[in-house]
């Protein structure tokens, strides 16, 4: 007997494909309420249409729910909580196993870091993040414009007090300059406003 999924298993394991499609030459390998059992899941079929799409030949479509076995994922506690053994290495497991064991989360307290909530689990994608980037890069490009004016505003008034007072040791009256530079100080405050 043929896999009926052969071809689609990555896609649906992988949360790509929501409907299931065979050519239509020959009846559909899939009828309605089978389940096929999956690497992260046990699918079921949902329903089953024949469908004619303009340009192409007629195909079968088939909708399934996903069944998952809800599975605690605590964050593992490092480093582990025993230290390997020597009779751990001649166990046999395959790469698979030692990478889940090995791996940041446990479904098991023992070997959970204490005092830590349930995690969301390795396949959760955070869907917002490029968002909240964006909102960073903009506060910070924002923030340093401010430091920005800041850094210059002190560096400018540094040099007007380092200028005028060794103009001003040198005998020379700075009471019409500096009224000048009040006047337009508070003309361009007033015209900001």
């Amino acid at each position: 007997m043929t896999d009926p999924l052969q071809g689609q298993r990555k896609a649906v394991n992988e949360r790509k494909a929501t409907m299931l499609r065979w050519p239509a030459t020959k009846d559909c390998p899939v009828a309605k309420g089978e389940r096929y059992e999956l690497q992260s899941c046990v699918i079921e079929i949902e329903t089953v249409n024949r469908k004619l799409i303009k340009g192409r030949p007629a195909e079968w479509q088939a909708t399934f729910i996903r069944h998952e076995q809800d599975t605690v994922n605590l964050l593992r506690f490092t480093p582990p909580t025993r230290a390997p053994r020597a009779e751990d290495s001649s166990i046999g497991l395959t790469d698979t196993e030692k990478a889940r064991r090995e791996g940041s989360y446990t479904s098991t307290a023992h070997a959970a870091s204490p005092h830590e909530p349930e995690s969301v689990g390795p396949d959760w994608e955070d869907k917002h993040a490029a968002e909240r980037e964006l909102a960073r890069q903009t506060q910070r490009r924002e923030r340093m414009t401010t430091e920005q004016q800041d850094r210059e505003v002190d560096k400018a008034a540094a040099r007007l007090k380092q200028v005028y007072k060794t103009m001003g040791r040198n005998g020379t009256d700075l009471t019409y300059m500096l009224e000048d530079l009040y006047k337009r100080m508070a003309n361009d405050e007033r015209e900001a406003a």
